[in-house]
């Protein structure tokens, strides 16, 4: 079944490559990016899931990795926010001033 596909770590990580390098052409750090990094983490949970070496279960139904995997993206993307809020900052707001 398709659900399946949403417990193998490996799609995951396919997927976020696929948009972190989708984020290159984007640049707005709004959808792409933070969809990408939480596929990446998702993988990691999942695959430490797996392993036993989280030592509980998070995901045990396919709706429950997907509720995980929109946390994951709202936290990536305040995140991001946050970052790139100070690191704008830093040099002058216009390129016109001297």
């Amino acid at each position: 079944m398709l659900t399946e596909f949403l417990f193998v770590p490996h799609y995951w990580v396919i997927a976020g490559l696929i948009l972190v390098a989708l984020e290159l052409t984007d640049g707005s750090l709004i959808f792409f990016l933070p969809l990408g990094l939480s596929s990446l983490l998702q993988a990691g949970i999942i695959y430490l899931q797996q392993t036993g070496m989280l030592g509980m279960i998070i995901y045990e139904d396919w709706w429950e990795n997907l509720i995980g995997l929109a946390i994951l993206m709202v936290l990536m993307t305040i995140m991001l926010r946050v970052v790139s809020h100070y690191r704008s900052g830093d040099g002058p707001k216009d390129v016109n001033d001297y």
